[in-house]
């Protein structure tokens, strides 16, 4: 996406975070005086998340992906 911004520079990332709490990026951004204008949450843990999900949409966990997640 562009973004046109005169009175500010514009900038893209990527984020990785061992451990969150809600809304820790955007609040990590803010102290530093950046706006947040989109996020996408691309994995949790070492299981990718499926890129263009439907909205409501889901499926199970394989039994890898429960090991890699250390459910059960």
């Amino acid at each position: 996406r562009m973004l046109r911004l005169p009175d500010r520079p514009v900038a893209t990332g990527v984020l990785v975070l061992r451990e969150g709490r809600k809304h820790q990026v955007r609040l990590m951004l803010g102290a530093v005086d950046c706006q947040i204008f989109y996020l996408k949450r691309i994995a949790i843990g070492d299981v990718a998340l499926d890129p263009a999900p439907q909205p409501g949409a889901y499926r199970p966990l394989t039994k890898e992906e429960e090991k890699l997640l250390q459910i059960g």
